[in-house]
């Protein structure tokens, strides 16, 4: 439960942390439109302030540790919510007594695993949404992002992001399954 507060706090603050960029990207891209800087006059004397923050600013910084952080999202999830999921309970032998009561192993499975895997996928979906939405201004003025074959992209979209969850998730589980100590799980 500590494991699983403690990441929905860390995904939750990374989540508000988009949302507050997002809201000053599409406030300068809303200026930029307001003045005209999206057409040929994108380099006039009341454009070049706004160009040069989208162009050259604290966005280009944002946007490259955003792609940054939402490939880490996954392997946050895996190392520190799958891996120790199963292996505490071989390491404190509560697998034995939980087992083997009246409720079945793939039962438990399902209801235990199955319950937090679509709650990660939520979760990494609802940051893909966020990661796109903040990015739509910086992703309208620049080429790099406006590909969603492009590495940092693809792999932020909310399908994908989803889908590396849940994949990292099982891969920790599996590691705790296998290696059943939590320490070296992780």
């Amino acid at each position: 439960r500590g494991a699983l507060t403690w990441l929905g706090g860390l995904l939750l603050a990374f989540g508000v942390t988009m949302l507050v960029a997002g809201i000053q990207l599409h406030r300068i891209y809303a200026a930029e439109i307001r003045h005209g800087c999206l057409g040929a006059s994108a380099w006039s004397h009341a454009c070049r302030p706004l160009q040069n923050t989208i162009g050259l600013g604290w966005p280009q910084t944002y946007t490259n540790l955003v792609m940054l952080a939402m490939q880490v999202v996954p392997v946050i999830i895996g190392v520190f919510l799958g891996a120790p999921l199963l292996a505490r309970e071989y390491t404190a032998g509560t697998v034995r007594f939980a087992w083997t009561q009246g409720i079945g192993r793939t039962r438990w499975a399902v209801a235990t695993l199955g319950l937090l895997a679509a709650a990660m996928a939520a979760a990494a979906c609802l940051l893909g949404l966020v990661f796109q939405w903040s990015l739509l201004p910086v992703a309208a003025q620049t080429s790099r992002l406006a590909d969603r074959w492009e590495p940092g992209v693809f792999g932020s979209t909310p399908l994908t992001a989803a889908a590396a969850a849940v994949l990292a998730f099982a891969v920790g589980v599996l590691a705790g399954a296998l290696i059943r100590r939590v320490v070296p799980a992780m």
